[in-house]
């Protein structure tokens, strides 16, 4: 069976065999010319009737380049989510009413929250001898 239309990066159409275990021949000269190795792994991705192949590399290059566009430059990413996960850690804390534990908390765990502080550190009992 001969698949013919396929988009394949920037070389253009190639007609391309699917075998009858369903595998798809790419081109060797494709495959050198995108360093696909033997054994290498793509993403497959079918969108409007069209499937895409993609070494992991280009879907992260390709996912860099739509952050980058979408992120005004300067401003980070980790800082905002990190300020994120303090405020909602701070709102949680005021949630968890005193006398009530979190739910699959233990009492100091409970008590540290409360209080905003640390949980307590437990003694070891001594091995008499």
């Amino acid at each position: 069976m001969t698949q013919t239309g396929y988009a394949i990066g920037v070389t253009g159409n190639l007609t391309c065999k699917v075998d009858n275990q369903g595998r798809i021949m790419l081109p060797a000269r494709w495959r050198k010319e995108h360093g696909i190795q033997p054994e290498a792994e793509l993403l497959v991705e079918l969108r409007d009737n069209c499937l895409t192949l993609q070494t992991r590399e280009q879907a992260v290059r390709e996912a860099q380049e739509m952050v980058r566009r979408l992120v005004p430059a300067g401003k980070s990413l980790v800082d905002e989510l990190l300020e994120q996960r303090r405020r909602e850690a701070l709102e949680e804390r005021r949630v968890v009413a005193p006398g009530r534990l979190p739910e699959g908390g233990s009492s100091s765990e409970h008590a540290a929250t409360v209080s905003g502080g640390t949980r307590p550190k437990r003694r070891r009992a001594r091995a008499r001898r």
